[in-house]
């Protein structure tokens, strides 16, 4: 078997399955790169691209594209949690075979750039605690990879003026009793 076929083959399942974390809210930095790969191994990343966004218009070329658009939405729908799933946007790109339409969706799904977003990473953020077998550079990496998670979702004229409130009001979410729990999950 040529290296080529021996790949594809790969690429075909029969020889190694690719299994991603399904997306959630909390984890679309990590589930992104993971997505990612798998649409470069079965060449559909073009398709979630603003150049290869829409069908061409010669017939030949739009019957090509529809079959890779089709393989893309199902690998993207394949990778979603239920939470994402629910998204009604993200639905209908699915069943209209749109799948940079759907890619730009699920962004906005996972990342939502909200204050609450926000507070869930800082919180995850605090709470690492180093692992007993784990080496000071991987803890590192977690707690920046959090980080830049937490930065992502910011939106584009945040201010450390922002991040003063917010944090403020993080903090008196975190020192409510558990009493006040529904208080805490409104706000």
């Amino acid at each position: 078997m040529s290296a080529v076929e021996s790949a594809n083959a790969a690429l075909d399942g029969d020889r190694i399955l690719a299994v991603i974390p399904k997306l959630t809210k909390a984890n679309f930095k990590d589930w992104e790169d993971d997505a990612i790969s798998v649409l470069y191994g079965r060449d559909c990343y073009d398709y979630i691209t603003p150049a290869f966004a829409y069908p061409p218009t010669d017939a030949a070329e739009k019957a090509v594209w529809t079959k890779g658009a089709r393989l893309c939405v199902h690998l993207l729908w394949h990778a979603l949690g239920q939470e994402i799933r629910d998204n009604q946007t993200i639905r209908r790109c699915m069943r209209e075979v749109k799948p940079f339409d759907m890619w730009r969706a699920i962004r906005d799904e996972a990342q939502q750039k909200n204050p609450g977003a926000r507070y869930n990473i800082i919180e995850e953020q605090i709470k690492v605690r180093k692992r007993e077998d784990e080496m000071l550079d991987t803890l590192y990496h977690r707690i920046v990879k959090l980080s830049d998670t937490r930065k992502a979702l910011r939106p584009l004229a945040y201010t450390l003026e922002n991040f003063d409130d917010e944090f403020d009001v993080f903090a008196f979410i975190r020192a409510l009793p558990d009493e006040y729990d529904s208080l805490a999950q409104t706000l």
